[in-house]
């Protein structure tokens, strides 16, 4: 099974076996987990639900079988695997003296790259008590807490960018101009052409993209071999295909205009720029 490509399963599991004596706990299970896909192993108790789950997370060894995590072996590329999942716990001892707010910051230190601490309390409805000590939660607030923890890490962005804001209302009507829209994690949602989004009352916020981008290294390798979407040949925006192959993109404001040259107009205001070194040399 070779590492994951961009398009491919996030979780891949191929007779995965798992013996505790006598007892077959996990007998030759295979199964997918596609990107974007909500899974659950379902079954009785004894079933090896458990068991599975922590071979998935590396804690526990099949005894043969072929599990891929990300594209990697959790057993042999355990703390790259770590570094990229979150997991919330059946039970979890929290620690009882200690606020909800730095429970959180507690458990995003131990992740190269965290969710901010304030967007995780949001998305899960924790702000009122983001200054309670966790020994007074309720049960269902204790297990909020458990899922926000299990999302602070934010290992998986691939891709990342630029925007700008627009000034002039010409470049929002300009189809040479391309327009972003993100959501509040700050992740693309849409790039387009057209004049997005659209404002009822007539003026509001537009963002120009900035053709820069920063790629990690495995995903770029990839990146060529993903399919071409409706939407990538709509708007003949390759960046689309990041998205609906359902990548993340990244995308940083800036106050910093580029110079992007798809026009000839756009061709002679860069070659005037450049006129006075020239006649220089």
């Amino acid at each position: 099974m070779s590492a994951l490509a961009p398009a491919d399963d996030v979780v891949a599991c191929r007779a995965l076996r798992k013996r505790y004596g006598e007892l077959d706990a996990v007998a030759g299970v295979s199964f997918d987990v596609h990107r974007g896909e909500v899974f659950g192993l379902l079954g009785p108790n004894g079933a090896g639900k458990t068991t599975t789950i922590e071979i998935l997370e590396g804690i526990r060894d099949p005894d043969s079988g072929e599990v891929r995590v990300l594209g990697l072996d959790p057993l042999r590329d355990g703390s790259q695997v770590k570094a990229r999942i979150g997991v919330q716990l059946q039970t979890a001892s929290l620690y009882p003296y200690l606020t909800v707010r730095e429970l959180i910051e507690l458990f995003g230190l131990f992740f190269p790259r965290r969710v901010p601490v304030q967007r995780v309390l949001d998305a899960l409805e924790l702000n009122e008590k983001r200054d309670a000590q966790t020994r007074t939660l309720s049960g269902g607030q204790q297990q909020r807490l458990s899922v926000a923890l299990a999302l602070v890490n934010d290992p998986d962005v691939q891709m990342s960018t630029l925007k700008t804001p627009i000034g002039d209302r010409r470049e929002v009507e300009d189809p040479n101009v391309v327009k972003v829209v993100t959501n509040l994690a700050g992740d693309a949602i849409y790039f387009s052409r057209c004049p997005i989004p659209y404002t009822r009352e007539g003026s509001g916020l537009h963002y120009k993209h900035l053709g820069l981008y920063v790629y990690r290294r495995d995903f770029l390798l990839a990146y060529s071999g993903l399919p071409v979407g409706p939407l990538e040949r709509l708007e003949r925006l390759e960046q689309l295909r990041a998205i609906e192959n359902g990548y993340r993109i990244r995308v940083v404001e800036t106050e910093y205009e580029s110079l992007g040259v798809d026009t000839p107009e756009d061709l002679q205001r860069v070659s005037a720029l450049f006129e006075p070194s020239l006649r220089m040399h």
